[in-house]
């Protein structure tokens, strides 16, 4: 019985930390796409100046 119920939590705790390391994936790779749209806008907005200057 005792350890049946110490299978149980470990299997519970296996899964949290499964979950959490998905979450910290996901956090990262939101990170990075939040960092690749904001490098697009910067050299779109310095494109857009350059062209600015050019008339």
């Amino acid at each position: 019985r005792k350890k049946e119920r110490k299978k149980e939590r470990q299997k519970e705790r296996k899964k949290a930390r499964k979950k959490e390391r998905k979450k910290k994936e996901t956090n990262k790779q939101t990170k990075k796409k939040q960092l690749y749209n904001y490098g697009k806008k910067e050299s779109m907005i310095k494109k857009y100046e350059g062209e600015e200057k050019k008339r």
